[in-house]
């Protein structure tokens, strides 16, 4: 890319900016390249975008359905007659 801009300045002093085809022709090249790269970043985030996406809905419907499949938890009572903070499991 840092041949275009040297090519331009060359063209213009070249003929005493009377070559405004060459220089015109170099200002669209520039222009493409500025688009195609633009493009290609904005397609570029947005696949990465939608496939980030679908990895995210993938591993939180995988951890619910490994949530939904655990055995039921135990039922947990607390007697009376005991100190507080001890839980028996039955």
């Amino acid at each position: 890319m840092p041949h275009l801009p040297w090519r331009r300045e060359h063209a213009g002093h070249q003929r005493g900016g009377r070559d405004l085809h060459v220089i015109t022709l170099i200002l669209l090249a520039q222009l493409g390249f500025s688009v195609a790269t633009l493009s290609i970043g904005y397609i570029r985030a947005w696949i990465t975008l939608h496939i980030n996406t679908r990895i995210d809905i993938s591993l939180i419907a995988d951890f619910l359905v490994k949530l939904t499949a655990m055995p039921q938890p135990l039922v947990i009572k607390v007697d009376g007659s005991k100190k507080e903070g001890v839980i028996m499991a039955e």
